[in-house]
Protein backbone atom coordinates (compact mmCIF):
# COMPACT_ATOMS: atom_id res chain seq x y z
CA UNK A 1 0.00 0.00 0.00
CA UNK A 2 1.34 3.27 -1.15
CA UNK A 3 0.24 6.57 1.00
CA UNK A 4 -1.62 9.68 -0.51
CA UNK A 5 1.29 12.50 -1.69
CA UNK A 6 3.47 13.67 -3.77
CA UNK A 7 5.57 11.40 -6.71
CA UNK A 8 8.59 13.87 -8.14
CA UNK A 9 10.34 12.15 -11.30
CA UNK A 10 13.23 14.83 -12.31
CA UNK A 11 16.36 14.17 -14.65
CA UNK A 12 19.09 16.44 -14.00
CA UNK A 13 22.56 16.22 -15.00
CA UNK A 14 24.96 17.09 -11.95
CA UNK A 15 28.83 17.43 -12.85
CA UNK A 16 28.55 16.04 -15.61
CA UNK A 17 26.90 13.11 -14.12
CA UNK A 18 22.85 12.29 -15.35
CA UNK A 19 20.77 11.12 -12.95
CA UNK A 20 17.87 10.52 -12.78
CA UNK A 21 15.70 10.93 -9.22
CA UNK A 22 12.27 10.00 -8.22
CA UNK A 23 11.40 11.29 -4.67
CA UNK A 24 7.89 10.51 -2.49
CA UNK A 25 7.08 12.97 -0.13
CA UNK A 26 3.77 11.91 1.90
CA UNK A 27 0.73 14.12 3.62
CA UNK A 28 1.01 14.77 6.72
CA UNK A 29 -1.84 15.58 8.90
CA UNK A 30 -2.75 18.21 11.33
CA UNK A 31 -5.27 19.82 13.30
CA UNK A 32 -6.03 23.53 12.07
CA UNK A 33 -5.71 25.81 15.22
CA UNK A 34 -8.13 28.42 13.34
CA UNK A 35 -11.28 26.43 13.09
CA UNK A 36 -10.09 22.80 14.08
CA UNK A 37 -10.94 21.16 11.04
CA UNK A 38 -8.42 18.09 10.31
CA UNK A 39 -6.26 18.75 7.31
CA UNK A 40 -3.67 17.23 5.46
CA UNK A 41 -0.31 19.05 3.60
CA UNK A 42 3.34 18.81 3.06
CA UNK A 43 5.92 20.11 5.85
CA UNK A 44 8.16 23.08 5.02
CA UNK A 45 10.69 22.03 7.66
CA UNK A 46 10.48 17.95 8.40
CA UNK A 47 12.50 16.10 6.22
CA UNK A 48 9.86 12.82 5.53
CA UNK A 49 10.77 12.15 1.97
CA UNK A 50 12.11 8.92 0.43
CA UNK A 51 14.00 9.05 -2.83
CA UNK A 52 15.76 6.81 -5.41
CA UNK A 53 18.49 8.28 -7.61
CA UNK A 54 19.78 6.74 -11.15
CA UNK A 55 23.21 7.26 -12.27
CA UNK A 56 23.19 7.53 -16.19
CA UNK A 57 25.86 6.35 -18.40
CA UNK A 58 26.31 7.94 -22.00
CA UNK A 59 24.26 4.80 -23.48
CA UNK A 60 21.34 5.83 -21.17
CA UNK A 61 21.83 2.73 -19.13
CA UNK A 62 21.32 2.49 -15.44
CA UNK A 63 24.48 1.56 -14.09
CA UNK A 64 24.02 2.53 -9.98
CA UNK A 65 20.77 3.10 -7.84
CA UNK A 66 20.95 4.80 -4.53
CA UNK A 67 17.70 4.48 -2.22
CA UNK A 68 17.40 7.30 0.26
CA UNK A 69 14.46 6.35 3.21
CA UNK A 70 14.13 7.91 6.64
CA UNK A 71 12.49 5.02 7.81
CA UNK A 72 15.38 2.55 8.78
CA UNK A 73 13.72 -0.66 8.05
CA UNK A 74 12.78 0.75 4.16
CA UNK A 75 9.60 1.24 2.67
CA UNK A 76 8.51 -2.61 1.02
CA UNK A 77 7.76 -0.51 -2.35
CA UNK A 78 11.09 0.40 -3.46
CA UNK A 79 12.46 -3.08 -3.56
CA UNK A 80 8.55 -5.47 -3.40
CA UNK A 81 7.15 -5.42 -7.44
CA UNK A 82 8.64 -1.78 -8.14
CA UNK A 83 12.32 -1.50 -8.28
CA UNK A 84 12.69 -5.09 -7.03
CA UNK A 85 16.21 -4.23 -5.34
CA UNK A 86 18.41 -6.22 -3.52
CA UNK A 87 19.92 -4.31 -0.02
CA UNK A 88 23.56 -3.85 -0.75
CA UNK A 89 24.50 -3.26 3.30
CA UNK A 90 22.46 -5.44 6.05
CA UNK A 91 22.00 -4.39 9.37
CA UNK A 92 24.62 -6.69 10.32
CA UNK A 93 27.21 -5.42 8.32
CA UNK A 94 26.46 -1.92 9.02
CA UNK A 95 26.32 -2.47 12.69
CA UNK A 96 30.10 -4.48 12.61
CA UNK A 97 31.32 -1.86 10.08
CA UNK A 98 30.03 1.41 12.09
CA UNK A 99 31.65 0.10 15.21
CA UNK A 100 35.13 -1.01 14.09
CA UNK A 101 35.72 1.88 12.04
CA UNK A 102 34.86 4.69 15.30
CA UNK A 103 36.77 2.29 17.63
CA UNK A 104 39.70 2.26 14.94
CA UNK A 105 39.60 5.28 13.30
CA UNK A 106 38.51 7.61 15.65
CA UNK A 107 38.65 6.41 19.46
CA UNK A 108 42.38 4.61 18.91
CA UNK A 109 43.61 7.60 17.69
CA UNK A 110 43.00 9.09 21.18
CA UNK A 111 44.26 6.49 23.24
CA UNK A 112 47.74 7.35 23.44
CA UNK A 113 47.18 11.19 24.21
CA UNK A 114 44.50 10.58 26.85
CA UNK A 115 44.07 6.76 28.39
CA UNK A 116 41.25 8.13 30.11
CA UNK A 117 39.03 9.75 27.50
CA UNK A 118 39.85 6.97 25.48
CA UNK A 119 38.27 4.59 27.53
CA UNK A 120 35.35 6.85 28.52
CA UNK A 121 34.56 7.27 24.66
CA UNK A 122 35.00 3.90 23.94
CA UNK A 123 32.63 2.55 26.85
CA UNK A 124 30.22 5.06 25.58
CA UNK A 125 30.03 4.04 22.18
CA UNK A 126 29.63 -0.05 22.91
CA UNK A 127 26.69 1.39 25.19
CA UNK A 128 25.21 2.97 22.23
CA UNK A 129 25.53 0.01 19.93
CA UNK A 130 24.24 -2.34 22.49
CA UNK A 131 21.28 -0.14 23.69
CA UNK A 132 19.54 1.32 20.98
CA UNK A 133 17.65 0.05 18.38
CA UNK A 134 18.63 2.31 15.79
CA UNK A 135 22.41 4.15 14.67
CA UNK A 136 22.12 7.31 12.64
CA UNK A 137 25.25 9.72 12.89
CA UNK A 138 24.27 12.26 14.18
CA UNK A 139 22.01 10.60 16.80
CA UNK A 140 25.46 9.11 18.17
CA UNK A 141 27.38 12.38 18.13
CA UNK A 142 24.55 13.74 20.10
CA UNK A 143 24.69 10.64 22.62
CA UNK A 144 28.25 10.17 23.04
CA UNK A 145 29.85 13.14 21.57
CA UNK A 146 27.98 15.97 22.27
CA UNK A 147 28.41 17.68 25.72
CA UNK A 148 31.45 15.53 26.37
CA UNK A 149 33.63 17.05 29.20
CA UNK A 150 37.01 15.90 28.40
CA UNK A 151 39.31 13.95 31.48
CA UNK A 152 42.54 16.08 30.17
CA UNK A 153 41.96 19.75 29.60
CA UNK A 154 43.35 20.16 25.98
CA UNK A 155 44.33 16.39 24.93
CA UNK A 156 40.71 15.81 22.80
CA UNK A 157 39.49 17.83 20.15
CA UNK A 158 35.65 16.52 20.37
CA UNK A 159 34.87 18.93 17.78
CA UNK A 160 37.36 17.31 15.08
CA UNK A 161 36.13 13.78 16.32
CA UNK A 162 32.61 14.76 15.54
CA UNK A 163 33.76 16.38 12.08
CA UNK A 164 35.75 13.18 11.49
CA UNK A 165 32.78 10.78 12.71
CA UNK A 166 30.71 12.75 9.96
CA UNK A 167 32.79 11.62 7.43
CA UNK A 168 32.93 7.89 8.50
CA UNK A 169 29.78 6.70 6.30
CA UNK A 170 31.35 7.47 2.84
CA UNK A 171 34.64 7.34 3.41
CA UNK A 172 34.63 3.59 4.73
CA UNK A 173 31.30 2.50 2.85
CA UNK A 174 28.54 1.90 5.43
CA UNK A 175 24.98 3.62 5.81
CA UNK A 176 24.24 6.91 7.84
CA UNK A 177 21.23 5.17 9.64
CA UNK A 178 20.14 1.53 10.14
CA UNK A 179 18.58 -1.08 11.90
CA UNK A 180 21.41 -1.94 15.20
CA UNK A 181 21.91 -5.67 15.90
CA UNK A 182 23.57 -5.56 19.23
CA UNK A 183 24.25 -9.18 19.38
CA UNK A 184 27.36 -8.71 17.00
CA UNK A 185 29.25 -6.21 19.49
CA UNK A 186 31.20 -8.59 21.59
CA UNK A 187 33.68 -5.66 22.89
CA UNK A 188 33.27 -5.38 26.31
CA UNK A 189 32.76 -2.47 28.75
CA UNK A 190 35.88 -1.73 30.77
CA UNK A 191 37.16 0.47 33.41
CA UNK A 192 40.22 0.35 35.00
CA UNK A 193 40.91 2.55 38.63
CA UNK A 194 44.47 2.67 39.65
CA UNK A 195 43.63 2.60 43.67
CA UNK A 196 47.42 2.37 44.97
CA UNK A 197 50.38 1.57 43.69
CA UNK A 198 49.80 -2.07 43.85
CA UNK A 199 45.83 -2.15 43.54
CA UNK A 200 44.02 -1.67 40.19
CA UNK A 201 39.59 -1.91 40.50
CA UNK A 202 39.03 -2.86 36.97
CA UNK A 203 35.00 -2.79 35.56
CA UNK A 204 34.59 -5.05 33.09
CA UNK A 205 31.04 -4.81 31.50
CA UNK A 206 28.23 -2.61 32.46
CA UNK A 207 26.97 -2.75 36.21
CA UNK A 208 24.70 -0.31 38.37
CA UNK A 209 27.89 1.67 40.02
CA UNK A 210 25.53 3.64 42.24
CA UNK A 211 24.39 0.75 43.81
CA UNK A 212 27.91 -1.64 43.95
CA UNK A 213 30.44 0.91 44.65
CA UNK A 214 30.33 3.98 47.17
CA UNK A 215 33.06 6.37 47.99
CA UNK A 216 33.04 7.21 51.94
CA UNK A 217 35.25 9.37 54.24
CA UNK A 218 36.06 8.42 57.63
CA UNK A 219 38.50 10.17 59.81
CA UNK A 220 39.24 12.43 56.84
CA UNK A 221 40.69 9.45 55.12
CA UNK A 222 38.81 8.17 52.34
CA UNK A 223 37.78 4.75 51.21
CA UNK A 224 35.12 2.95 48.62
CA UNK A 225 33.07 0.04 49.90
CA UNK A 226 32.34 -2.89 47.23
CA UNK A 227 28.89 -5.29 47.75
CA UNK A 228 30.24 -8.29 46.85
CA UNK A 229 29.38 -11.70 47.95
CA UNK A 230 32.55 -13.37 46.87
CA UNK A 231 34.69 -10.41 48.12
CA UNK A 232 33.37 -10.66 51.62
CA UNK A 233 33.79 -14.31 51.69
CA UNK A 234 37.42 -14.19 50.38
CA UNK A 235 38.30 -11.78 52.54
CA UNK A 236 36.63 -12.33 55.80
CA UNK A 237 38.57 -15.91 56.24
CA UNK A 238 42.05 -13.67 56.11
CA UNK A 239 40.86 -11.21 58.79
CA UNK A 240 40.08 -12.79 61.79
Amino acid sequence: MINEGLLIISLIEDRGIKKAVICKVEDLQYIDKINFNLNSGYPLKRKIFRSVQFIINDSNAIVDITVHDLNSKGATYWWDDFLELDQFWDDIYNTKTAFNIIDTKILSNIKKESPADHTYLRNSTIRYFRTNQEFTIEKFIETCLEGYERVLAGKVDVASLKQAVRKLPEKFSFDERFDLKPSEITAKIKYAINLTENIDLVIKDEINIESTITAELHHQRKYIRIRSDAGYDAFKKTTN
